[in-house]
């Protein structure tokens, strides 16, 4: 996967929080923002797709989706998870390629990093709660 991004989920949106690897060959960055309708993490969290998609452009369900035409994104990989204090986030990977070899192990690993962090994010004296996140790619 060439990227990992941390989205918190609000009023609608969704704003990456961290992203680490080849942002910008992908064009995602912290900060940047979408409406949750555009975003393939809106149908893994509403359940019509699984959090694994080694073709995005072959899964009718989010090909049409803007953040999959703006990055170019080829495969997916996200789970869900939620803080302490009731926040959503998303953590996801990315690919430019397409991955046919993605399958549950992988969902699997990504929730285990997901709970780690989770944990980092739950922190009450984090000052970078999101350096976690960059410290695993690199």
């Amino acid at each position: 996967m060439d990227v990992a991004l941390l989205s918190e989920i609000a009023d609608d949106r969704e704003v990456v929080r961290a992203a680490a690897g080849a942002v910008d060959g992908l064009g995602v960055r912290p900060g940047a923002s979408a409406a949750m309708r555009d975003t393939v993490c809106e149908r893994v969290l509403a359940g019509r797709v699984a959090g694994v998609i080694g073709d995005l452009a072959g899964e009718r369900a989010v090909r049409d989706r803007a953040s999959v035409r703006d990055t170019g994104a080829r495969s997916y990989l996200g789970v869900p998870l939620t803080t302490e204090d009731a926040r959503l986030y998303m953590l996801c990977c990315l690919s430019r390629e397409v991955r046919p070899d993605l399958g549950p192990e992988d969902l699997a690993f990504l929730q285990g990093v997901a709970e780690a962090v989770k944990a980092a994010l739950d922190e009450d004296d984090a000052s970078d709660p999101y350096a976690y996140l960059r410290d695993l790619h690199d």
